[in-house]
């Protein structure tokens, strides 16, 4: 799709530095719009489709809501949108201290912002603060921790890593790296987020006896001879590398 904008680039890097939400790009026809403008244009395109399910008009009435409030500024927008939240707390924290944004003490607290313990977290204590709108259930996260959505092809990822825990070398979003007793590992590419499910890959495994007639069942080829030679064979893969001079 070509862009509206008469310099993509220079748009997209102009967007990209102004916190501020107010500057507008050329368009190609004339006029100009800013980067509030495209989201609305998007926003507007989805509602067009038509009916949708409920958790898609929840998604799309929450991006509406954020718009709404980045219209006012980032400050308006703190409480639903993260780089809001922690550009705000970076700001306080420069006033606070009376320094640049290149102090160390900054930098350490935008990292610290998002860090996985939640008694360091600077977003988890905004959370338990109430100052952060919560979209799920703290039980619902910690589910998903463990539990793969069921209708997508995580949930066949799953499924497989659960039956053939000693098999499975290696997987990724849209593939599995499997050992099916040949001289070299098989991956499997898994290209559609909506297959296998859960139900479809817990169907096949319980209707076979070996890991390769599991994916046969689900339509996979198996070739003679994989020439899968690492586990990160693929988009991670360096060229010329094999199982010889892997370190």
């Amino acid at each position: 799709m070509k862009s509206p904008f008469a310099d993509p680039i220079a748009a997209l890097r102009a967007f990209s530095y102004d916190v501020s939400l107010t500057h507008a790009a050329p368009l190609a026809g004339g006029g100009v719009a800013s980067a509030l403008d495209v989201q609305r244009a998007f926003l507007s395109a989805c509602k067009a489709r038509g009916s949708a399910d409920e958790e898609t008009h929840a998604m799309l009435g929450l991006w509406a809501e954020a718009l709404a409030a980045l219209a006012d500024g980032p400050a308006a927008a703190a409480h639903l949108i993260e780089w809001c939240g922690k550009y705000q707390l970076l700001t306080r924290l420069r006033t606070k201290y009376g320094c640049g944004w290149d102090d160390p003490r900054i930098a350490a607290a935008d990292l610290q912002f998002s860090m996985i313990d939640p008694a360091a977290s600077f977003a988890a204590a905004l959370a338990r603060s109430g100052a952060v709108k919560n979209f799920f259930a703290d039980d619902d996260l910690a589910a998903a921790e463990t539990t793969a959505p069921a209708d997508t092809r995580a949930g066949g990822r799953a499924a497989f890593l659960a039956a053939y825990p000693d098999r499975i070398w290696a997987a990724g979003w849209t593939s599995l790296v499997v050992d099916i007793d040949r001289p070299h590992l098989l991956r499997v590419s898994l290209p559609d987020p909506c297959h296998p499910t859960r139900a479809e890959a817990e169907a096949a495994i319980s209707a076979t006896d070996t890991l390769a007639d599991a994916l046969a069942t689900l339509g996979v080829t198996i070739p003679a001879d994989p020439v899968t030679t690492t586990w990160d064979e693929g988009v991670y893969a360096e060229p010329g590398r094999t199982e010889d001079n892997t370190t």
